[in-house]
């Protein structure tokens, strides 16, 4: 069983373009349905927590292209901002144009309806857990590509099949030691913060409270569906299995 102070936080794996968002995008909309596909960390909910009860995830309503929950809400604070990938997205994964300019009345429209409730719900839910078991620790589900996109830029080309993120203060030794060697026991080659680093802290306790630990865990996409398709494919229950297999050994 996994450990009852987990909490799943899924950001990416919707699809999503509500009507009502789509006429900020520039580009034809069967591209644009292309662009979440392909922007879409597809079935991570499914690969992390799909039993899961819903007071153990936080999962994004809508595609990142909408607005990305696991970016700073100012972009003078996000590093991705620099490449039009702040937390309104203005371009797309090979840098061509995504959005007309929107006004800030339309910025904090995304604000309040998406981005504000999914981090009002991440910090509650936290705060719960931490009353009820004295800890607690998020766990920033994702997939990857196995091929670097454009906007990566990677300095190393290669690309592991797990990667962890952490934070200097939420993220203990002693967890990336057990994720490391469980993840290795599992046959699976790892990366510590490559080919990406960090992890979501709710901002409550952002650089506040070592009780509320956080981790990244990103999967590479070909290990459990065709990248091509966005299918799941026969080895999607054996991925998944082998990382709750790691999960459930924190509970030891």
């Amino acid at each position: 069983m996994l450990p009852p102070w987990l909490i799943f936080h899924i950001p990416h794996d919707s699809v999503a373009i509500p009507d009502t968002v789509k006429p900020q995008f520039c580009i034809d909309p069967s591209d644009l349905d292309a662009e979440a596909r392909l922007m879409a960390d597809l079935h991570s909910f499914d690969l992390f927590c799909a039993s899961l009860e819903s007071l153990q995830v936080v999962r994004a309503d809508v595609s990142r292209l909408v607005v990305d929950v696991e970016r700073f809400p100012e972009d003078m604070h996000e590093p991705m901002a620099s490449a039009g990938m702040g937390i309104v997205y203005e371009r797309t994964h090979d840098g061509r144009a995504l959005r007309h300019t929107i006004s800030a009345a339309e910025r904090r429209v995304l604000m309040q309806t998406w981005y504000e409730p999914h981090h009002e719900r991440l910090n509650a839910l936290t705060h719960a857990c931490l009353k009820k078991h004295g800890k607690c620790l998020i766990v920033d589900g994702h997939g990857f590509s196995s091929q670097a996109l454009p906007y990566e830029k990677p300095e190393d080309p290669r690309r592991p099949q797990i990667c962890i993120g952490t934070h200097e203060l939420h993220t203990p030794a002693w967890l990336v030691d057990a994720l490391e060697d469980g993840f290795w026991q599992q046959g699976f080659s790892v990366g510590v913060n490559h080919p990406f680093a960090g992890c979501v802290v709710p901002s409550d306790f952002h650089g506040k409270e070592p009780r509320v630990m956080s981790v990244m865990l990103e999967v590479r996409k070909d290990l459990y569906m065709d990248e091509r398709t966005g299918e799941k494919t026969p080895e999607f229950q054996r991925i998944s299995e082998a990382v709750r297999t790691v999960l459930m050994s924190l509970a030891d």
